[in-house]
């Protein structure tokens, strides 16, 4: 199995961030006890890529901009409790785990419209659509933010394209598609998306 590092650059596109600034947070993730590394070097070292590795990067950066508040702040957001009873979209009661179930599943992924966080409340929103995406719901977690209405807010969106694009990553990847192969995709989708696009817009699960 790859190693989250090995798909570090590809994930800091879909983020806009630096590789290398992303792997610092993977390495502040495993400081704070949040990611678990295989000791050792060279190939069956470090941190094994899986959708809970990659949801909790992808938190991590959604939670904070700042490295020394990972610990903390991804706790708070990886545990927000749902608004309602569960999310009516995963079934999930906590954030993290509603992030997972919708990387780990294809046409889940592709119903997210986006996912949205707000600083410092950590309030998250999953916005999708209806499986025929005529319809579009919401699922809240978290504190609303209103005891913060004094203070600067600052939104953290990730656009559900994106969403799918990784979880159509990370499904390859459990296929035994090559790395090489899906950083060439990559490149090519930032001179022309279209292609992926029209993948996604249809639900066609390959090319």
């Amino acid at each position: 199995m790859f190693s989250l590092k090995s798909y570090v650059p590809t994930l800091a596109q879909y983020l806009n961030l630096s590789p290398d600034a992303l792997y610092e947070r993977q390495r502040s993730l495993i400081r704070a006890g949040l990611l678990v590394a295989v000791q050792g070097r060279g190939p069956g070292s470090g941190v094994k890529i899986s959708v809970p590795a990659v949801g909790i990067l992808i938190l991590s950066v959604l939670a904070t901009e700042s490295l020394s508040e990972i610990d903390s702040v991804v706790r708070r957001l990886g545990t927000a409790r749902a608004n309602k009873k569960s999310c009516p979209l995963t079934g999930s009661v906590e954030f993290g785990q509603a992030l997972e179930i919708v990387l780990a599943q294809m046409n889940m992924a592709r119903r997210i419209a986006w996912i949205k966080v707000i600083r410092p409340a950590q309030h998250a929103e999953l916005v999708f659509g209806s499986a025929n995406r005529k319809n579009i719901d919401s699922s809240s977690f978290g504190d609303s933010g209103r005891a913060h209405d004094f203070q600067m807010t600052i939104e953290a969106q990730l656009p559900g394209f994106a969403v799918w694009c990784i979880a159509d990553d990370l499904n390859d990847l459990v296929d035994g598609k090559s790395l090489n192969a899906i950083e060439q995709r990559v490149t090519q989708m930032r001179s022309d998306p279209t292609e992926r696009w029209l993948r996604f817009f249809k639900g066609e699960r390959r090319n």
